[in-house]
């Protein structure tokens, strides 16, 4: 199999053929199904509707999505995105109801507004997933000792995506600044190339940090392994 041009633009990446991951994009207008992909994650990353998927692909509404499968991606307008979005929340909010209704979760959510647990309030400005830029968290005793020889206290998870896909959810703990950067660079990479097939993603962390199986670290957080982009 041939590769063409590849595009780094994250410090520590593998070559996903190597491992036998192939890119999740099969071309511009199909998609194959990888480990935790949702049909609705599916239609919301490349601009079309459930119903226009499904029709699209013969699925019935309770058809499980079956890894591997390729989906006809032609009903669909392309990858969305927008630049810097925000929302005020407004009565009546909460974080499911303005996830649903901006095409997100919850957890990019609190990642992006470094938010907690779920409480929110009327006037408060969140900032949506989109090409702002988020800002670099810096949590002191987060990461722990050293990426050989550590452990993570209360982490950060790296949240689910249109824009990539984790191989391993269980082991997608790190440091704060270790997501935030990571995000960054997806998002900048998805500005600049809106066709772009969706990022595979390795391990991170464990949720505690410590020994983790096939590393030599990866133990405090500060270690995640990426796919490449290719043209």
């Amino acid at each position: 199999m041939r590769w063409s041009r590849p595009i780094c633009m994250l410090s520590a990446c593998w070559l996903s053929l190597a491992i036998g991951v192939e890119p999740a994009r099969a071309t511009n207008r199909s998609v194959v199904v990888q480990p935790g992909d949702t049909l609705w994650e599916l239609a919301h990353a490349n601009g079309c509707s459930l119903a226009s998927l499904r029709e699209a692909n013969d699925l019935e509404p309770d058809e499980p999505l079956i890894i591997g499968r390729e989906l006809d991606l032609s009903s669909c307008k392309g990858t969305t995105g927008a630049s810097s979005r925000e929302v005020v929340v407004a009565s009546g909010d909460t974080l499911a109801s303005i996830a649903q209704r901006h095409g997100t979760t919850i957890d990019e959510l609190r990642s992006l507004n470094a938010i907690e647990g779920s409480l929110i309030r009327i006037g408060q400005t969140l900032s949506l997933p989109g090409s702002s830029k988020r800002s670099i968290r810096a949590l002191a005793g987060q990461s722990v000792g050293r990426p050989d020889h550590g452990y993570l206290r209360k982490p950060t998870r790296l949240p689910r995506s249109g824009q990539y896909y984790r191989r391993r959810v269980e082991r997608t703990y790190a440091a704060a600044h270790l997501i935030d950067h990571t995000l960054n660079a997806i998002t900048a990479v998805n500005d600049r190339f809106p066709a772009i097939h969706r990022l595979a993603i390795g391990d991170l962390s464990d949720e505690d940090g410590g020994s983790l199986s096939g590393h030599a670290s990866h133990q405090s957080g500060r270690d995640i392994d990426v796919g490449l982009y290719y043209q």
